[in-house]
């Protein structure tokens, strides 16, 4: 069991982020972690332990981005470490960021395939990675993709991607 909260806004969300993990923390209080985007940068904090305890206002200014995901984590599956703490982010090829909540019942099957990009035990980070290797290819391009999918005139196409993408994963 854990929560998750996603922000999409014209404004900040950071703020609204960390209300809703404080009040979401009844649902994990191994550690938690938020992500903000502004623009095509990532920004984040994560850390071991409750919402109050990981994040001080110095961390919360440096969150800047109108769209953001946070998580709190109560682990049923992967260990324990920093590592292992959501939502998980990649930068490469283009910059993406997951929080999930759930277990992914082929998740030693698909970790199998990936060992070497792998950096925790999270069944998410699978998740994540499979998302990196079909996404670029279903889009048609290896360029940087929009971290929100938001509408432009390619979005049409994008959000099928998506879709098949994850269809083609479970």
């Amino acid at each position: 069991m854990c929560g998750i909260v996603g922000i999409y806004s014209h404004d900040a969300v950071v703020a609204e982020l960390h209300d809703s993990l404080i009040h979401l923390q009844h649902r994990g209080q191994d550690a938690a972690g938020i992500v903000t985007a502004e623009g095509q940068a990532l920004h984040y904090k994560h850390g071991q332990g409750l919402v109050r305890e990981i994040f001080n206002l110095s961390d919360l200014e440096v969150l800047r981005g109108d769209m953001g995901i946070a998580h709190v984590r109560y682990p049923t599956a992967g260990g324990y470490s920093k590592v292992d703490i959501q939502p998980v982010v990649a930068h490469k090829p283009f910059n993406i960021a997951l929080a999930h909540n759930g277990n992914l019942t082929n998740h030693r099957a698909l970790a199998e395939q990936m060992e070497d990009e792998l950096r925790s035990s999270l069944d998410s980070e699978v998740l994540m990675r499979m998302l990196l290797r079909v996404i670029p290819a279903k889009a048609g391009t290896q360029s940087t993709l929009d971290p929100g999918f938001r509408r432009d005139d390619a979005s049409a196409a994008r959000d099928d991607s998506l879709f098949s993408a994850l269809k083609s994963i479970f």
